[in-house]
């Protein structure tokens, strides 16, 4: 009776942290009228599958750049399914389906860290951090989130069915292995690396023998004949090189693993430190599982080393609960520090159970003040952009090429850059969406010009006529606006020689884009 009991206690605790969880994911994006910051390509992409009638496209029509649609599709076949057959509308599935999936990320987190740390009680504490950092979804909400969202369910699952299969070695783990790897695969590529890389270390972590050795090749091999429809069609298509180009695209180490900063707790990291104490617990009891984890992602997956890094860091988190904040308040070491400990009697002591309400209570503050912050995660399009952009789509011609001065820092929180060529279906010059699938180091060189486009925003129009001379770049029209942050009119501080200019004529305006057309395009 009182293990049916213990049990019930950690099932009411999983769904107050997917309660939790599913706040601090559907809160920013109820704020926005439109997707958060990204997803126009993918957008687009989802919109060619349907144009096509399901039929696997050749290139996408985003930007007009004859971008290989090299990209796995399972994202975007399902947002065409669900169009056609539920008749949702791909704007509204990128909306909201995003923060959905990523809801679906923290049961299955549990169940991953029950099969990693081999605790139901640690697992409970982890599942609350990784359901309120920040670092853990605020990347997984956006737009193009249904494809990193979709991933890291997928990651997770596989993690867990992985564990499984070599720790047991039995043909049903040996499955469901190969088909959540398979469909990982056809999902993101990044994150499939991340499994992979993962998977090594579990195989080491538990050792292997003949068997799991086998398991391991079976597993590889289902993997590559169930993906094999996709990877022919595209090897054959484009060649190997289209994955060179797209993984050239990759980052540098992201430090911030290291020093612990992957949470995005806005105020006191308090996730972050109690998961550094949990990482001394760990070196301690000489368990170093979670730590080389950890150094993996930072150095062999920098692009998404934060919201990969918030699976073992949660796990850390638990630990230094368990094995640290609570010993330590409670002064009880020898009775809570074994790891055989059940949750009431860890949560026996009454400052154990207000120590652990502040930090949950922080967090979850923490977690639904990070888009009130003006957080560069959660901007999403203004109803002046989508107006101006409509505008264009009816009133320019279709090889209209368009340089927009946004004065975003940040090219990945650009919202308006990247929609611009799926809402105005024309070319915008200095996108960067999709070039890594292009070759000649299109990526590197697009994101060079776009920041040296965007620093003329402080200059004066003899700057933008500098730039497009320096790179070799034409554009009829300039799309000037305010950072995507809110609609309070243009203030950028090139306005003025804007309108001054003899070789721009003002074709559009409303309460925050200006539009100007170039009397004698570059």
């Amino acid at each position: 009776m009182k293990k049916t009991s213990h049990n019930y206690v950690i099932l009411f605790s999983i769904l107050l942290a997917v309660f939790l969880g599913a706040v601090a994911r559907f809160y920013p994006v109820l704020l926005s009228h439109y997707p958060i910051n990204d997803g126009g390509l993918f957008y687009q992409m989802s919109q060619d599958i349907l144009d096509h009638n399901f039929a696997l496209p050749f290139h996408t029509s985003y930007n007009s750049e004859d971008i290989p649609f090299g990209y796995p599709p399972i994202p975007f076949y399902l947002l065409a399914l669900i169009q056609r057959f539920l008749h949702i509308a791909l704007l509204d599935q990128l909306h909201y389906l995003p923060a959905l999936i990523s809801t679906l990320c923290i049961p299955a987190f549990y169940f991953l860290s029950r099969s990693i740390t081999g605790s139901k009680e640690r697992s409970v504490f982890a599942v609350f951090a990784y359901a309120l950092i920040p670092g853990s979804y605020s990347w997984l909400i956006m737009g193009g989130g249904i494809s990193r969202a979709l991933g890291i369910l997928l990651a997770i699952l596989s993690l867990c069915f992985v564990w499984e299969m070599f720790k047991n070695t039995k043909v049903s783990w040996l499955l469901l292995s190969i088909f959540s790897c398979s469909l990982l695969v056809l999902s993101h590529p990044g994150i499939t690396w991340f499994v992979f890389v993962t998977s090594l270390l579990i195989s080491l972590q538990i050792g292997l023998n003949k068997k799991r050795i086998l398991y391991a090749i079976l597993t590889a091999l289902g993997i590559l004949v169930l993906t094999s429809p996709w990877w022919i069609i595209t090897l054959r298509r484009f060649g190997f090189s289209l994955f060179v180009d797209a993984v050239k695209s990759s980052g540098p180490i992201n430090p911030s693993v290291i020093l612990f900063n992957f949470t995005g707790e806005p105020f006191i990291t308090i996730i972050a430190v109690v998961a550094l104490l949990g990482l001394f617990a760990e070196i301690v009891r000489r368990r170093y599982f979670l730590l080389i984890w950890l150094i993996l992602i930072a150095f062999v997956t920098p692009r998404g080393s934060l919201r990969l890094a918030a699976i073992p860091g949660s796990m850390l988190f638990a630990s230094g609960v368990v094995w640290v904040i609570v010993p330590g308040l409670t002064s009880f070491t020898k009775r809570v520090s074994e790891d055989s400990q059940q949750l009431g009697e860890i949560m026996r002591e009454g400052i154990s159970k207000v120590a652990l309400a502040i930090i949950l209570f922080a967090a979850f503050f923490s977690a639904l003040a990070f888009p009130l912050l003006g957080s560069p995660e959660t901007k999403s399009l203004s109803q002046s952009d989508v107006q101006a952009m409509q505008w264009v789509s009816q009133n320019t011609l279709l090889n209209s090429r368009f340089a927009l001065l946004t004065g975003e820092e940040q090219w990945i929180t650009d919202p308006i850059t990247e929609w611009f060529p799926a809402f105005a279906k024309r070319n915008s010059v200095a996108t960067i969406q999709g070039s890594e699938w292009l070759p000649d180091q299109t990526y590197k060189k697009r994101i060079d010009s776009y920041y040296a486009l965007q620093d003329c925003s402080e200059q004066d129009y003899s700057c933008v006529a500098t730039w497009a001379k320096d790179n070799n770049i034409s554009y009829s029209y300039l799309y000037v606006t305010r950072p995507a942050s809110g609609e309070k009119g243009i203030n950028l501080p090139i306005n003025y020689s804007l309108v001054t200019s003899d070789e721009l004529q003002l074709s559009f305006e409303n309460q925050g884009v200006r539009i100007y057309r170039v009397v004698d395009p570059p």
